[in-house]
């Protein structure tokens, strides 16, 4: 699919990011084409076992294989190979290597020409009804979170191609003095090859973007989903191979599968020196592990490993000034916490309320979560299991945990339990009128992110004692603050500690555009809370070009010179 012209593709993708397209799943013929979804991914991969593909070699484990299962009957969908560490993985990453060399020197319009038809690739009919499906399977999202989810993903795709126009036809560098030759020019290489480590919460979006982004400028990719969220991974590998193989464009290797549980998998591939960048959502823990065992160990051609995106939770708040269409403000606290049953790092986590309010509210909101359907999302749902046991165990300790001295447990929502056993009733707790004076009793409740349908209500006399708690958080990922006065509402917003803040509407839903990040980091704070294109400069190494000619070139010769920089991606000053 040819590229269009920087104008026309900003045209395009404008009309893109700016539509809604929301079908009414409860329509018949929405309906049978989401079951029509369900047999297509059903004949495609259910009952299947996949390898893992490292430049385009198939890689079979002498170990068991894992099931990938529907979070709510428990029913196996297909299985993955493990990671063998017995494997050649260093000839592996060579061959990966050899990839790397090709996409590294493609130029920049033939790349984006890979992801202008990927991008419309994943808008096609095809891609779009296998994806909702497999999110809807794999990890338990209602139609609609899967269909929410999936409009970012070609949005991801489109974006950084316009940060391709954007960095490749910069032309703002300043001219150099006549010392340094008769020609100056400079580029943007890609640093080498990159890992994703994906989450299972938004399988398809936050992948795809990491990868996009790596890929755009010069970097091959080796991606490794969560082991939760298999399918997935492997229907992004697939549609990322289809383009490749239907294009013409891109080395074998472009983009590697790698499923599995991380710890062995990670450790091998960030252990080869080769390895320049990693980008990484999921737990503080992890990621903070890995970045002391890796970051800082040598690099073949560079100082350290590069933190591309980090992001790993959020406490996000959601703060109730004056604002008096209470039921908006209701709605919006229980969307931003029950999708994918409170299993987003953006999800309501801390609600404060005045305190003359507090009951009012409460009521409503028990009343607002009590009209939800808790059940199999495939009949209809909208919440049900979380991902696994492991984390219905880890929700409950700590729900049990604040309920013990921190706050108490005010609503818990009436369920069917799952076939799967990995149920979470909704749950609201409540802190006492003094909790937000007591440091002891806040800073646990700032600094304890429950990953589930979990949120906490605290009362404030006044604002001031809200915005005093800022200095103390760890977090800074989203958050929302509700008031009328537009005066009160632009302080708000700018007090609010999030790389997100919102106004009068959820913590959750960042589209594309929003450049979804932290103030400094979710938590984490390695890749400097970058987001959006400022982020790009962790991808390239800028080169600079100057050149003297030889007296005895002709002017055609000068061009066949500059001609040949150009297509090595080389913007010429002059």
């Amino acid at each position: 699919m040819k590229l269009p012209t920087k104008r026309a593709f900003r045209k395009e993708a404008d009309v893109v990011m700016s539509g809604e397209s929301y079908p009414d799943f409860t329509t018949g013929a929405v309906r049978e084409r989401l079951i029509e979804a369900h047999h297509e991914i059903c004949s495609c991969y259910l009952r299947k076992t996949f390898p893992h593909v490292l430049a385009g070699k198939e890689f079979n484990s002498s170990l068991t294989t894992y099931a990938d299962v529907n979070p709510y009957s428990g029913f196996a969908l297909c299985q993955f190979q493990r990671f063998d560490p017995t494997w050649d993985i260093g000839s592996a990453i060579g061959d990966i290597e050899k990839a790397q060399d090709v996409w590294r020197e493609t130029p920049w319009k033939v790349r984006a020409e890979y992801l202008y038809s990927l991008a419309h690739a994943l808008m096609s009919e095809k891609w779009t009804w296998r994806f909702v499906s497999a999110l809807m399977l794999d990890t338990g999202k209602s139609a609609a979170e899967a269909w929410g989810e999936y409009n970012e993903v070609y949005r991801f795709v489109l974006i950084h191609i316009g940060f391709m126009f954007k960095r490749y036809t910069e032309n703002d560098q300043f001219k150099s003095c006549g010392l340094s030759g008769d020609y100056f020019g400079y580029s943007f290489k890609g640093r080498g090859i990159g890992l994703v480590v994906a989450p299972f919460n938004f399988p398809a979006a936050i992948p795809v973007r990491m990868l996009t982004l790596m890929l755009a400028f010069g970097n091959v990719v080796i991606l490794k989903g969560a082991t939760t969220a298999s399918l997935v991974t492997r229907v992004i590998f697939d549609v990322c191979e289809e383009v490749r193989k239907e294009t013409g464009i891109g080395p074998v290797g472009l983009v590697n599968f790698a499923p599995g549980s991380g710890g062995t998998a990670v450790d091998a591939f960030l252990s080869d020196p080769r390895l320049k960048i990693v980008s990484f959502t999921g737990s503080s823990e992890v990621c903070e592990a890995m970045i002391k065992k890796h970051q800082f160990s040598p690099r073949t051609g560079g100082n350290q490993l590069t933190i591309g995106s980090a992001e790993t939770g959020g406490v996000n708040w959601v703060v109730l000034r004056y604002f008096h269409d209470l039921d908006w403000f209701v709605l919006q606290c229980i969307k931003g916490n029950f999708g994918i049953s409170g299993q987003k790092c953006s999800t309501t986590r801390l609600v404060f309320v005045p305190e003359e309010l507090k009951e009012d509210l409460l009521h409503r909101l028990f009343v607002a979560y009590d009209k939800l359907i808790y059940g199999n999302v495939l009949d209809g749902a909208d919440l049900g299991p979380v991902i696994d046991m492991a984390a219905k165990r880890e929700i409950d300790k700590k729900i049990a945990f604040l309920a013990n001295g921190f706050a108490e447990i005010v609503y818990q929502k009436t369920i069917t339990p799952s076939p799967s056993g990995q149920d979470v009733a909704p749950t609201i707790l409540l802190a006492d009128n003094d909790a937000i004076r007591n440091k002891v009793v806040m800073q646990t409740l700032l600094d304890t992110e429950i990953f589930g349908p979990v949120f906490t209500l605290v009362p404030f006399r006044s604002i001031d004692e809200v915005h005093a708690l800022r200095p103390s958080m760890e977090y800074g990922l989203t958050g929302s603050y509700y008031a009328e006065h537009p005066e009160r509402l632009a302080e708000g917003m700018m007090f609010l500690p999030a790389g997100n803040a919102y106004g009068n509407r959820r913590s959750t839903g960042a589209t594309g555009p929003e450049e979804f990040g932290g103030l400094g980091g979710s938590k984490s704070s390695y890749n400097s809370g970058l987001k959006g294109y400022d982020e790009v400069a962790l991808y390239v190494q800028k080169r600079t070009h100057s050149a003297v000619y030889p007296k005895s070139w002709t002017e055609r010769e000068k061009r066949t010179f500059r001609r040949k920089m150009e297509l090595h991606g080389v913007a010429v000053k002059w």
